[in-house]
């Protein structure tokens, strides 16, 4: 999800997401162009935060890596 969303923040969508007993086993890669505090994207509890632009490689092994950590 990006970070920024026009009108939307990804941050605090992905904490609404984290904080919900529905979807709160949910993996959620944070992704952004724009400048973001470390600390925000933490607090937001995203499983992992990608700087635009990215290769596809380096997605797909961000992917793997969580899925490995789910087994």
């Amino acid at each position: 999800m990006d970070i920024f969303l026009g009108g939307y923040d990804g941050r605090k969508i992905c904490r609404r997401l984290k904080d919900s007993h529905l979807f709160d086993q949910l993996s959620v890669v944070l992704f952004s162009a724009q400048t973001y505090s470390k600390e925000s994207a933490v607090e937001s509890g995203a499983d992992a935060v990608l700087n635009k632009p990215f290769s596809l490689k380096t997605l797909y092994g961000v992917i793997d890596n969580m899925l490995s950590k789910q087994h």
